[in-house]
């Protein structure tokens, strides 16, 4: 039996989508119907279908830049310029550090240059060559990359670097950047004005319309559009404002505690009827957890009558697939930016309880499509198994405590929960050195 008749479509994501931008089409037509401007864009001026199709107009020459700077997989360099420094000439990253040393070692920790991983690698062999085509456009971009991969496969993973220096910056050996750089050993940098917007992460981070899975009218891979409608697109606030701060190419996200803090803001209240929580996403600019595959789980905890009693609200998207049915989804309990939930957990008076929320990045990876991939029914390979066993594990160990709290029995008037955050992340940290050395990361 073979694989990619039963296991192809739930293997990830993707469903052999295309990544293609948005039919700029779209929006010229709305100039002869008289259609609507994108709810972002302001016409202050009456009369304003003129003024609208100017806009129009630059928003498709600003789409087609777009989609000549990332058209996927990144075409083959060809051959380097003499008068690019030797050093220069080979575009791995390592050499790109020579001189970049501070962005090659936030680079090298980030999941940008884990992005071709044992998890991804252990997932093609279930798949058409299509579906793999779509994974490792993102995943592996450059043509270089590909073509190594189509070499030597897996055991070209620790070479491939996922999403390097030159996938975002280089092109026909000429470098681009958010500004001018006029003389450097590999020629001048030119600025283009896509490294300072937000469509420069969307090729990757959003599936286009009429392409890829769509759940509940929403595309499985919605970050863009979910930061499009949001108010931070509104005032201006970019991807790269709260993943690239300064500038650094770290690319941190929900596998970063810190990160996740910034994004998602949680209170707990003691009340005479019992606890009540309240979880804001106070400062991520799209859903949170965007995707699928994250879980943040609020677990409440306490004994009564001698036995322990215990309660989980789930934020996710939960989503799944089987061959009968194929793709659905679950539920939907993300927030949105700005948005709040509010738990009531009863309480009697005179019982304490600790409330503990934390953070499970791969979790939809390790609980559904890994062990679904090495139970499927096919003759799977020892190299195949120890990648997705050697993720599985990695997986797991991603979990981290972001918030705990500590609520004593009622004293009388209502009273914030003790903030015991800073001691659970700290024993957490110490019971982890204590256990076996974890999967390297690049297994994820």
């Amino acid at each position: 039996m073979s694989a990619a008749s039963n296991v192809q479509p739930g293997f990830g994501y993707g469903g052999g989508v295309s990544r293609r931008h948005y039919p700029m089409a779209v929006f010229a037509s709305a100039c002869s119907r008289r259609g609507l401007a994108p709810p972002s864009v302001e016409l202050p001026i009456r009369g304003g279908l003129r003024a609208l199709c100017a806009v129009l107009a630059l928003w498709a020459f600003a789409a087609d830049a777009q989609d000549d700077y990332w058209k996927l997989p990144v075409p083959a360099q060809g051959k380097p310029p003499e008068s690019h420094h030797p050093l220069t000439r080979n575009l791995e990253a390592d050499n790109c550090g020579l001189c970049h040393q501070a962005k090659l070692r936030q680079w090298r920790d980030s999941l940008h240059a884990r992005a071709m991983s044992k998890g991804v690698a252990g997932q093609l062999n279930f798949t058409s060559r299509s579906n793999v085509e779509a994974c490792l456009a993102c995943h592996t971009p450059r043509s270089e990359q590909r073509a190594l991969w189509d070499k030597e496969g897996a055991s070209a993973l620790t070479r491939l670097r996922g999403i390097d220096c030159a996938a975002c910056h280089v092109r026909g050996y000429q470098r681009f950047g958010p500004r001018d750089v006029k003389e450097t050993p590999h020629g001048a940098v030119k600025a283009l004005p896509l490294f300072k917007r937000s469509e420069f992460c969307m090729k990757c981070h959003q599936f286009p319309k009429g392409e890829g899975t769509v759940l509940n009218g929403k595309p499985l891979e919605n970050t863009y559009n979910e930061w499009l409608a949001s108010p931070y697109s509104k005032s201006g606030r970019t991807c790269q404002s709260c993943h690239m701060p300064d500038g650094k190419h770290e690319f941190k996200g929900i596998h970063d505690p810190e990160m996740t803090r910034r994004g998602l803001a949680v209170r707990v209240m003691r009340t005479a009827q019992g606890m009540h929580v309240r979880a804001t996403n106070a400062g991520a600019g799209h859903a949170l957890p965007t995707y699928a595959t994250p879980r943040i789980t609020i677990r409440s905890e306490t004994v009564v009558a001698g036995e322990p009693r215990r309660s989980d609200f789930i934020i996710q998207r939960r989503v799944d697939w089987n061959p009968k049915t194929g793709w659905r989804e679950l539920s939907d309990t993300r927030l949105l930016p700005g948005q709040s939930l509010n738990l009531n957990l009863p309480l009697a008076k005179d019982k304490g309880a600790s409330v503990r929320v934390f953070v499970q990045p791969d979790q939809d990876y390790h609980d559904r499509v890994y062990p679904m991939l090495l139970s499927a029914p096919i003759d799977l390979s020892k190299e195949d198994r120890a990648m997705l066993e050697a993720a599985r594990a990695a997986g797991i160990s991603s979990e981290y405590t972001l918030y705990s709290f500590e609520c004593e029995p009622w004293p009388g008037s209502d009273k914030a929960c003790r903030d015991s955050t800073k001691a659970a992340a700290n024993s957490e940290l110490k019971a982890k050195k204590k256990q076996p050395q974890p999967v390297s990361p690049s297994s994820k």
